[in-house]
């Protein structure tokens, strides 16, 4: 619900909360700006997320930074970033995979087939 964000917002700055928690707060927040249609601010918290929280939590803010690109149209773009997954997240190989195959479904459907499956022949070399 809309009124998620200040939820999210006060778990993010209570130093109670477990160092996992305040990390989700703000991919979810960011999740939340997307989803609105709010799509240079959820990228501005994705970006801050990929640069400084390793792990799952940065790969899937890595994820919902393509993702922002593609509900925009921005094919190019949202194909770049979910390329980049498997290299900046090595050890999130379900994530990898995944976003693999979002870049060449964006990519089918765009028509552009070539790219497509020199994608695919990455994921099944």
């Amino acid at each position: 619900p809309p009124q998620s964000l200040e939820i999210l917002e006060d778990i993010s700055k209570d130093e109670k909360s477990t160092t996992a928690d305040r990390a989700e707060a703000p991919l979810l927040t960011a999740h939340r700006y997307r989803m609105d249609g709010r799509y240079a601010r959820s990228r501005q918290l994705y970006e801050v997320l990929i640069r400084d929280i390793p792990g799952r939590t940065g790969a899937e803010a890595q994820e919902g930074l393509a993702r922002s690109y593609a509900e925009e149209g921005k094919i190019d773009e949202a194909a770049e970033a979910y390329l980049a997954v498997p290299y900046l997240y090595p050890d999130q190989t379900d994530l990898g995979i995944r976003s693999l195959r979002e870049a060449e479904s964006l990519y089918r459907k765009a028509g552009r087939n070539a790219e497509a499956d020199k994608i695919r022949a990455r994921i099944n070399p």
